[in-house]
């Protein structure tokens, strides 16, 4: 009896803190947002396509943004730091699914704001504890990181052509046992990402860097969603697998590195 009245507890205590998160609050105080440039601006979010993005960090959270792709709309998730690092598979403390248009922008004037477009819906969320430092034109403005005190802003062309990942490369691998071998690191392609199918994992199967040709011949196949294929098979890459679709005509194979391919 002491046991479960324990949990109950503990239960509660979690389901308390979960709800006492307020992002607006969490914002107003931080002292160490940082942001990633690549994302923000009136474009809005949406490569590449089916892909988890951290788009900026806060106090000890991190917001992650899951792009669109076909049928799938868009999904966010602010998820807490473990060990000090960012994962989008840690269990949410606030999310939302079913978003088809996502915009990030960051508003300097006598105030910083983070401004947050999500279907059309515009909020924003001042940054209280961070204040411009000096002002700068356009042809004075020498700094590649950040223009105001204690925010954190990933750009600058020099910072870009050391970092970004050229078509190709791997730019997140997972095992069998669904245990990253390659850190996700797929928001650094040049030209987008696209998933293979693989394994069997909840977080999708390896990503490349380059442009998505998925179910054409000699390409990669088209994944499936996780919850649509609903297998417990460990790995998805045999001949005639149902878990990657192909144009009419084509059909799954795999290939001698285990992915699944049209032929």
């Amino acid at each position: 009896m002491k046991f479960i009245m324990g949990l109950l507890l503990l239960l509660n205590f979690i389901s308390c803190n979960q709800k006492n998160f307020i992002l607006e609050e969490e914002l107003a105080f931080t002292n160490n947002f940082q942001m990633n440039e690549l994302y923000q601006g009136s474009k809005g979010v949406y490569e590449p396509k089916n892909t988890w993005l951290l788009l900026f960090t806060f106090n000890d959270y991190c917001y992650f943004y899951k792009t669109p792709f076909n049928k799938s709309l868009g999904e966010y998730r602010v998820t807490k730091r473990s060990s000090g690092k960012c994962s989008f598979n840690d269990d949410a403390i606030l999310s939302k699914e079913g978003i088809s248009d996502f915009k990030m922008n960051l508003h300097v004037q006598d105030k910083i704001k983070l401004n947050l477009i999500i279907d059309g819906e515009s909020v924003n969320y001042p940054l209280l504890n961070h204040t411009v430092s000096k002002k700068f034109s356009p042809f004075n403005n020498q700094l590649k990181k950040s223009y105001f005190d204690n925010v954190f802003v990933n750009g600058g062309l020099d910072y870009l052509k050391s970092k970004t990942l050229k078509s190709g490369t791997l730019c997140h691998g997972v095992n069998i046992e669904c245990k990253d071998v390659v850190k996700y690191k797929c928001d650094l392609c040049e030209e987008g990402s696209y998933e293979v199918v693989d394994f069997n994992c909840a977080q999708g199967g390896s990503k490349f860097c380059g442009k998505d040709k998925c179910g054409t011949k000699n390409q990669p196949a088209c994944p499936r969603g996780y919850k649509v294929l609903d297998t417990k098979f460990p790995s998805l890459c045999f001949n005639g697998s149902p878990a990657g679709f192909c144009s009419p005509g084509l059909s799954t194979f795999c290939n001698d590195e285990g992915i699944l391919i049209c032929l």
